[in-house]
């Protein structure tokens, strides 16, 4: 039947005598199915072709044809597909038409194999229908794999990016198979920094994260907007005084912790700011931060991070929560103040009571050292 068909696509005269071709898959006989008739006009009398399965090894014989009766072998109901002339010319001129273009193909089927490539990495990387990745970069030199690898972390699983030119080293979790909430995934992957700092004793720094991709996506580099001027000024002394040196160099570590995430050295180095105003004199300090806060708070009233701060400090003065429950905390394993840094909660309390502190220590500086902000 394809020779018959093929020969009526490329002979424009003997595909004029042709009527129909009629297709059925009604069975016949014993597991047979499916057969074709094709009818035209030769010599001005209407003639069939009928074309069987090979299976039915009776209907092949010679002489078979002669009273060979379609009808006969038709199922009580059976659906037919008909090809007609106009379908035959429509096809043969579409032929032609491509026959015409001396172009290659549409594509070379890399747009399949680009599919199943995604869906082979997809499946390769635990991800589903339903995932939800969270994307955590890390600034790291503790060893990594050098491919994309998924891996088992206590009941969790865990995907390890590698760093390229132009994404760092990045960790992702499934919140969906994991059943975690973005808070308990960053704490989930904490912990798993935690521990791989103590295995290779190198740093390994949690960055910016976000989440919602049905599949891991690399974490870019941080391009971090830099300053500049056409006319650069600066023109300072070094300052005389010792404790003033000192604050600044603390201000500029607590600073740099801020940037790197370390929310506990960020609380310490700001609180030492503060301490060293006051002669390193506990109550010195207890009291000019009682004297200090309501200043710098009606300057940052409505700032979010000093929002959080009043509803964390509750029924405790703000001079009480910083000293015992944010600078204790921070530097001592203490029973009454414990610090699981690791812990996304604790350490948002501590970035909060950082940001405090920030303010403190630069009205420290500004009114009680009398250091100037201008360059």
């Amino acid at each position: 039947m394809s020779d018959a068909i093929q020969f009526l696509l490329a002979d424009e005269a003997s595909a004029a005598g042709v009527i129909d071709v009629t297709l059925t898959g009604s069975g016949f006989g014993t597991n047979n199915n499916g057969f074709a008739t094709l009818r035209y006009v030769n010599e001005k009398a209407l003639r069939a072709v009928h074309f069987v399965s090979k299976m039915a090894v009776s209907l092949l014989q010679p002489g078979a044809e002669v009273g060979f009766r379609p009808e006969s072998f038709g199922s009580t109901l059976a659906r037919n597909v008909v090809l007609t002339e106009r379908f035959f010319r429509t096809l043969r001129r579409e032929v032609d038409k491509s026959m015409l273009s001396m172009g290659g193909p549409a594509g070379d089927g890399s747009e399949y194999t680009a599919e199943e490539a995604r869906a082979a990495r997809a499946a390769r990387l635990g991800a589903k229908p339903h995932s939800r990745f969270l994307n955590m970069g890390i600034d790291t030199q503790v060893t990594w794999p050098k491919e994309e690898t998924r891996i088992a972390f206590d009941r969790y699983y865990l995907v390890l990016m590698p760093k390229t030119e132009d994404h760092m080293q990045s960790v992702h979790i499934d919140l969906m198979a994991n059943r975690l909430t973005d808070e308990a995934a960053m704490t989930v992957i904490n912990r798993f920094l935690s521990l791989l700092t103590w295995c290779d004793d190198q740093f390994a720094v949690a960055q910016h994260c976000w989440s919602g991709n049905p599949v891991p996506v690399a974490v870019s580099k941080p391009d971090l907007p830099a300053s500049t001027a056409q006319h650069w000024v600066f023109n300072r002394q070094i300052p005389s005084d010792a404790k003033v040196l000192r604050a600044l160099g603390h201000y500029r570590e607590a600073r740099n912790a801020d940037h790197a995430g370390l929310a506990s050295y960020a609380v310490l180095s700001y609180y030492k700011v503060i301490e060293g105003g006051q002669d390193d004199d506990g109550s010195k300090v207890k009291a000019w931060i009682t004297k200090s806060y309501p200043i710098v708070n009606a300057a940052h009233e409505s700032d979010r991070d000093f929002t959080a701060f009043r509803e964390a400090v509750g029924t405790m003065t703000p001079q009480e929560y910083l000293t015992n429950e944010c600078r204790r905390a921070a530097a001592h394993a203490s029973r009454k103040s414990p610090s699981d840094v690791d812990d996304l909660d604790e350490t948002r309390r501590l970035f909060t009571a950082a940001s405090v502190l920030h303010a403190l220590a630069r009205h420290m500086i500004s009114h009680e050292f009398g250091v100037s902000d201008r360059r």
